[in-house]
Protein backbone atom coordinates (compact mmCIF):
# COMPACT_ATOMS: atom_id res chain seq x y z
CA UNK A 1 0.00 0.00 0.00
CA UNK A 2 1.01 3.31 -0.93
CA UNK A 3 2.65 5.29 1.97
CA UNK A 4 0.55 8.49 1.86
CA UNK A 5 -2.49 6.10 1.80
CA UNK A 6 -1.31 4.94 5.00
CA UNK A 7 -0.75 7.89 7.02
CA UNK A 8 -3.89 9.21 5.94
CA UNK A 9 -5.86 6.32 6.79
CA UNK A 10 -4.08 6.11 9.77
CA UNK A 11 -4.76 9.95 10.59
CA UNK A 12 -8.53 9.29 9.72
CA UNK A 13 -8.88 5.90 11.94
CA UNK A 14 -6.83 7.86 15.02
CA UNK A 15 -9.73 11.26 13.89
CA UNK A 16 -12.42 8.60 13.76
CA UNK A 17 -11.72 6.45 17.44
CA UNK A 18 -11.25 10.04 18.81
CA UNK A 19 -15.20 11.40 17.06
CA UNK A 20 -16.38 8.20 18.17
CA UNK A 21 -15.61 8.55 21.80
CA UNK A 22 -16.42 12.26 22.03
CA UNK A 23 -19.93 10.98 20.54
CA UNK A 24 -20.87 8.37 23.26
CA UNK A 25 -19.52 11.34 26.35
CA UNK A 26 -22.11 13.56 24.30
CA UNK A 27 -24.69 11.34 24.31
CA UNK A 28 -24.41 10.28 27.90
CA UNK A 29 -24.58 14.16 28.63
CA UNK A 30 -21.19 14.74 29.63
CA UNK A 31 -18.54 17.00 28.38
CA UNK A 32 -21.17 19.29 26.22
CA UNK A 33 -18.47 21.98 25.92
CA UNK A 34 -16.56 20.07 23.88
CA UNK A 35 -18.63 20.34 20.92
CA UNK A 36 -16.61 22.77 19.18
CA UNK A 37 -13.45 20.56 19.41
CA UNK A 38 -16.32 17.86 17.80
CA UNK A 39 -16.88 19.72 15.23
CA UNK A 40 -13.40 20.79 14.67
CA UNK A 41 -11.82 17.31 14.64
CA UNK A 42 -14.86 16.02 12.45
CA UNK A 43 -13.97 18.91 10.00
CA UNK A 44 -10.84 17.29 9.74
CA UNK A 45 -11.88 13.68 9.64
CA UNK A 46 -14.14 14.60 6.14
CA UNK A 47 -10.91 16.23 5.07
CA UNK A 48 -8.64 13.31 5.62
CA UNK A 49 -11.47 11.19 4.47
CA UNK A 50 -11.45 13.46 0.87
CA UNK A 51 -7.73 13.48 0.66
CA UNK A 52 -7.76 9.39 1.03
CA UNK A 53 -10.03 9.28 -1.40
CA UNK A 54 -7.92 11.74 -3.90
CA UNK A 55 -5.09 9.69 -3.26
CA UNK A 56 -6.51 6.72 -4.09
CA UNK A 57 -7.91 7.49 -7.35
CA UNK A 58 -4.71 8.78 -8.36
CA UNK A 59 -3.43 4.98 -7.56
CA UNK A 60 -6.20 3.69 -9.69
CA UNK A 61 -8.77 2.56 -7.18
CA UNK A 62 -12.21 2.11 -8.64
CA UNK A 63 -14.55 5.59 -9.45
CA UNK A 64 -17.77 4.29 -7.58
CA UNK A 65 -15.64 3.67 -4.39
CA UNK A 66 -13.65 6.95 -4.56
CA UNK A 67 -17.42 9.01 -5.28
CA UNK A 68 -19.06 6.92 -2.48
CA UNK A 69 -16.15 8.02 -0.14
CA UNK A 70 -16.51 11.60 -1.04
CA UNK A 71 -20.14 12.10 -1.13
CA UNK A 72 -20.45 10.41 2.26
CA UNK A 73 -17.70 12.79 3.75
CA UNK A 74 -19.71 15.57 2.31
CA UNK A 75 -23.04 14.26 4.11
CA UNK A 76 -21.45 13.40 7.92
CA UNK A 77 -20.24 17.04 6.63
CA UNK A 78 -23.61 18.50 6.47
CA UNK A 79 -25.24 16.34 8.60
CA UNK A 80 -22.82 16.98 11.39
CA UNK A 81 -22.65 21.54 11.10
CA UNK A 82 -26.58 20.63 10.89
CA UNK A 83 -27.82 18.77 12.89
CA UNK A 84 -28.96 20.59 15.97
CA UNK A 85 -31.49 22.75 13.85
CA UNK A 86 -32.74 19.35 12.18
CA UNK A 87 -36.13 17.86 13.37
CA UNK A 88 -35.92 19.49 17.41
CA UNK A 89 -37.88 18.17 19.79
CA UNK A 90 -38.43 14.69 21.26
CA UNK A 91 -37.26 13.05 18.03
CA UNK A 92 -33.96 14.63 17.71
CA UNK A 93 -32.19 10.85 18.48
CA UNK A 94 -33.45 10.07 14.74
CA UNK A 95 -31.09 12.75 13.44
CA UNK A 96 -28.41 11.70 15.69
CA UNK A 97 -28.43 8.01 15.17
CA UNK A 98 -28.16 9.27 11.34
CA UNK A 99 -24.85 11.01 12.18
CA UNK A 100 -23.65 8.00 14.43
CA UNK A 101 -24.55 5.65 11.19
CA UNK A 102 -23.02 7.67 8.89
CA UNK A 103 -19.37 8.34 10.90
CA UNK A 104 -19.29 4.29 11.55
CA UNK A 105 -19.88 3.53 7.66
CA UNK A 106 -17.11 5.96 7.00
CA UNK A 107 -13.96 3.47 8.20
CA UNK A 108 -14.82 0.54 6.58
CA UNK A 109 -15.23 2.57 3.70
CA UNK A 110 -12.50 4.04 4.24
CA UNK A 111 -10.42 1.32 4.80
CA UNK A 112 -11.94 -0.44 1.69
CA UNK A 113 -10.77 2.45 -0.57
CA UNK A 114 -7.05 2.51 0.75
CA UNK A 115 -7.09 -1.99 0.03
CA UNK A 116 -8.29 -0.88 -3.27
CA UNK A 117 -5.89 1.69 -4.32
CA UNK A 118 -2.69 -0.43 -2.82
CA UNK A 119 -3.61 -3.27 -5.04
CA UNK A 120 -3.94 -5.60 -1.42
CA UNK A 121 -5.93 -8.91 -2.31
CA UNK A 122 -7.58 -11.30 0.46
CA UNK A 123 -7.15 -14.83 0.37
CA UNK A 124 -9.83 -17.16 1.59
CA UNK A 125 -8.68 -16.76 5.25
CA UNK A 126 -9.38 -13.21 5.21
CA UNK A 127 -5.64 -12.33 5.48
CA UNK A 128 -4.11 -9.72 3.38
CA UNK A 129 -2.06 -11.29 0.31
CA UNK A 130 0.91 -9.23 -0.83
CA UNK A 131 0.52 -8.23 -4.57
CA UNK A 132 3.20 -5.51 -4.89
Amino acid sequence: MNRNLMVVRSIAGILWLVQLALGIVFWTGHALSLAQLHMGLGLLFVLALIVLATLAARAGAPTPLVAATVVLAAAILALGYTQVQILPGPNHWIVRVAHLLLGLAAMPLAGRLSMAAGGERRGPTGLALHTR
